[in-house]
């Protein structure tokens, strides 16, 4: 095969002239007239500007934006499903909310109301019968030996209960002191006048030997307190067990008043 060369352009013609008429022609054909109708009154014009020569309106139809108007309609239409579904459901959870509240509220008071029936009957007053005073034995020895009766029958009480799995035992022995310590306590139980007076006792499961103080030798004990009223003149006992109030920070289910008969024999409140 034979190829030939490609042919010149005749003597004194610029190669590159007709390349420059056809991009000028592409250009022509981009920026040449375009018809365009109005889209308010279908008028068709070739000619530029943004405005129909026969309406006044653009040419370019521009969307707005949405009105609040329309932006509440369809928040309402969006928010109305959920409010009604809210409407269904809220009430019933309300109601079964105050209905579980209401339980818990009662079921802590049948504890509370059954803790102090509890209280109550531990608390229970309980008397006994004392030796009584011998002819022209003195006041204070005859006081002497009526204490030591209670505490032989709170010892009999708190074994009892220890029995019963009522207190932590096993109990040694109880041993009792005027109540409150007082001055005028002290004064009272030196009296030979005093008709009657109240005392604090300690039912011990053990005896603790403490550090001595201005040289005198003391001795704690651990059990269940009591309290004891002693009638000095009818040698008649009454005494109760003592339910402690939790120490600090500590917060009791129910309590009860100590019993009147229990009380300090000399407040008249």
């Amino acid at each position: 095969m034979v190829t030939q060369p490609p042919s010149e352009p005749p003597p004194g013609e610029d190669p590159w002239a007709g390349a420059r008429d056809a991009a000028r022609a592409d250009v022509q054909a981009v920026f040449a007239p375009r018809e365009r109708a109005c889209p308010t009154c279908g008028h068709v014009q070739t000619g530029p500007g943004r405005r129909c020569p026969a309406c006044g309106n653009e040419l370019v139809l521009r969307r707005g934006r949405p009105r609040a108007t329309r932006v509440l309609l369809v928040a309402l239409l969006v928010l109305a499903p959920l409010g009604a579904v809210a409407a269904v459901v809220v009430p019933p959870l309300r109601e079964s909310s105050r209905e579980e509240a209401r339980a818990t509220a009662a079921r802590q008071a049948r504890l509370e109301a059954a803790e102090r029936t509890r209280l109550r009957a531990e608390m229970r007053p309980r008397s006994a019968q004392g030796p009584r005073r011998r002819a022209g034995e003195p006041p204070l020895a005859h006081r002497a030996r009526l204490v030591t009766a209670g505490e032989a029958v709170i010892t009999a009480d708190a074994r009892r209960r220890a029995q019963a799995g009522e207190v932590d035992g096993p109990i040694r022995g109880t041993t009792c002191s005027p109540y409150p310590d007082s001055f005028a306590r002290r004064a009272l139980e030196a009296d030979p006048r005093a008709e009657r007076g109240r005392y604090e006792c300690i039912a011990y499961e053990r005896r603790i030997d403490l550090p001595e103080l201005q040289g005198r030798a003391r001795t704690g004990v651990y059990g269940t307190p009591y309290w004891i009223v002693l009638d000095y003149g009818s040698a008649r006992m009454t005494f109760c067990k003592i339910v402690p109030r939790p120490g600090e920070g500590g917060k009791p289910l129910a309590s009860v008043a100590v019993p009147p008969a229990c009380r300090d024999p000399l407040r008249r409140d």
